[in-house]
């Protein structure tokens, strides 16, 4: 009897253990699955500030090199500070725009025009991209490449050297899926805070159709970088670097022209930004040598750190250009919306 009554006892005991070690267990798991669930889309206001004119010293003019004036805006979230450090932006529908931050936030959101000009931003949302955490260190996700297509976004991330797939629901990134694997050297040509600056993908029209042209914001010697990513083989070529200007974006026009938006900033020389485009039948694996330069301007314009960049075809041939500034979530800066039209000639 006194056996039984220690059996039980023992038993017991185990019992009560075995079910603590399982509550433990299932309470672990269930708390890493909520870590890594992606941050429900978060509505947000984003009020908008109109750029009437570009030209600080000559409001009426409208043409800059070969691009003419089409509008701006000043954007601004006063009630969320998530908001702004904007490095990526593409288009998901006519008038929906995808952004990707600094923080690996996504930001969503329909952009308003009247008489053909931006004149606000309606509907829009903020979200951790899929896949990353809060926790996670903001070098491992910073987010500053991004384009779009149908219902895939592909997203570059500058320290972790990353290319990500995601996708879309609605214009919104939904599922992250497997990384696309990188070569060794590429990702040694774009390491820490000059890593995957730009990301684009090739049109139907282009030699490179299907493809994606990667840029890094770092230079090697005298030429900037860029890398084609296409049928599983990737091939590096260079640009001649234009002073200290360094890459932070690129987008391919409906013909297969590729556009590149560069910055260079110092106390001494203050800001440049430059756009250049190459020539879809020039652009291939080794040295470019031709290019045509699209624009240049410094602070005289309505000018910010512009890291983002998309195109948009237009019925009458001509391409609707649109630059979005970073704001390195620094008062000092601004958070503004460019449009530009380029003709299809």
């Amino acid at each position: 009897m006194a056996s039984s009554l220690v059996s039980r006892s023992i038993f017991r005991v185990a019992e009560s253990c075995r079910k603590q070690t399982l509550l433990s267990g299932f309470a672990l798991v269930l708390s890493a699955f909520v870590a890594i669930q992606p941050a429900q889309a978060a509505p947000i206001v984003i009020d908008s500030e109109i750029i009437p004119h570009f030209d600080r010293l000559q409001p009426d003019k409208m043409s800059f090199g070969k691009l003419e004036w089409v509008g701006g805006l000043v954007l601004t979230s006063p009630k969320q500070s998530d908001f702004g450090g904007i490095s990526g932006f593409s288009w998901t529908g006519p008038q929906r725009f995808l952004a990707v931050t600094d923080q690996g936030n996504a930001i969503s959101g329909e952009l308003v025009t009247a008489q053909g000009q931006p004149v606000g931003i309606r509907d829009a949302s903020l979200e951790l991209l899929p896949g990353l955490r809060t926790k996670k260190a903001k070098w491992r996700r910073d987010a500053e490449g991004l384009d779009a297509k149908g219902a895939m976004a592909w997203v570059s991330f500058e320290g972790a050297s990353r290319l990500v797939p995601y996708k879309l629901s609605g214009g919104r990134p939904k599922t992250a899926l497997k990384d696309i694997k990188l070569p060794k050297a590429l990702r040694k040509a774009s390491r820490g805070n000059a890593g995957l600056e730009a990301v684009a993908i090739a049109p139907d029209s282009s030699p490179l159709a299907g493809g994606l042209v990667l840029m890094s914001e770092r230079a090697k010697g005298s030429n900037i970088q860029g890398w084609i990513l296409r049928k599983g083989r990737t091939k590096r070529f260079v640009l001649p670097q234009s002073g200290k200007l360094r890459v932070t974006d690129a987008a391919f026009l409906a013909n297969g022209d590729l556009l590149i938006l560069e910055r260079d900033f110092s106390l001494l020389r203050g800001l440049t930004i430059q756009l250049r485009r190459i020539a879809s039948g020039d652009l291939r694996a080794g040295a470019i040598t031709r290019f045509e330069t699209l624009f240049k301007g410094d602070l005289r314009y309505e000018l910010d750190n512009l890291e983002g960049l998309a195109v948009q075809s237009l019925a009458d041939g001509s391409s609707l250009l649109t630059m979005v500034s970073d704001d390195n979530f620094n008062m000092l800066q601004r958070t503004v919306l460019l449009q530009f039209r380029l003709s299809a000639n």
